[in-house]
């Protein structure tokens, strides 16, 4: 019952339409077996749904099978899909292609550097379940993607190829991937650098104007409190002077 009600409070999951691109299949077949296929037993439903999520050239290789209507019909017709477009030799080609028209990286073009780095982690990834993608361990298959860099990165694998050449084995597609995503990070501290020291510098600047300015700035001394004298009008003080001679001449 708990399972139950938290699957109602899971986000809706979109199932997204596959148009034929080899590398997008593993994560589509996934996502259509656990999300539409898991949820009807109909073998007519399940093909109807299966042509819904489909595109151009796959939507019409699966489009004769929808006339049949049947559990050996919907079986046939994503083994079809799978064999097309789920072959490993395939996804294998897709990504050598993808590495292949992969632009050459300009000099301290950080953004580039770091698209060729995603690509290289993901086909990391992919290695690890698709052995044809072993041949990008091979020298001539290093070499082609070493030219897609910068001259300076260049040099610095090449420095890293001779030292492991030296002990016998040439580097792995892994160690390179790896190589490149530490060279992006240098490159992106690297790009930080200027910014930071420009705010660094207009922030000393406003200091020493506020100091400088507070210097400039007279400073007033109060002036030490003069004495007073209070005027008494003249009235009043003959006034006063009578009332005393007054009270003299009587005490007298």
């Amino acid at each position: 019952m708990t399972r139950l009600v938290n699957s109602f409070r899971l986000p809706q999951v979109k199932v997204e339409v596959f148009s034929g691109n080899p590398l997008q299949f593993p994560n589509w077949e996934s996502s259509f077996n656990s999300l539409i296929e898991s949820r009807t037993q109909s073998p007519d439903e399940r093909l109807n749904l299966l042509s819904q999520h489909l595109s151009g050239e796959p939507k019409s290789m699966v489009s004769s099978y929808l006339l049949l209507q049947t559990e050996e019909a919907y079986i046939q017709a994503k083994a079809e899909l799978k064999q097309r477009y789920g072959n490993n030799t395939i996804i294998s080609k897709a990504f050598i292609d993808k590495l292949a028209s992969f632009p050459k990286v300009q000099p301290r073009d950080a953004i580039a550097l770091r698209r060729f780095s995603d690509l290289l982690n993901e086909v990391v990834a992919a290695k690890r379940t698709i052995h044809d993608l072993g041949v990008l361990d091979y020298p001539q298959e290093n070499a082609k993607l070493i030219a897609k860099m910068p001259y300076n990165v260049e040099g610095k694998w090449r420095s890293v190829v001779h030292a492991s050449v030296n002990n016998g084995k040439f580097p792995q597609f892994e160690q390179f991937a790896q190589f490149i995503r530490k060279e992006h990070g240098k490159q992106t501290f690297q790009h930080l650098i200027p910014p930071l020291r420009q705010q660094l510098e207009r922030k000393l600047s406003k200091v020493k104007e506020g100091i400088q300015a507070r210097e400039e700035i007279p400073i007033q001394m109060q002036e030490p409190l003069q004495q007073t004298q209070v005027a008494i009008p003249k009235n009043r003080v003959v006034h006063t002077a009578r009332k005393l001679i007054t009270l003299t001449t009587v005490v007298n």
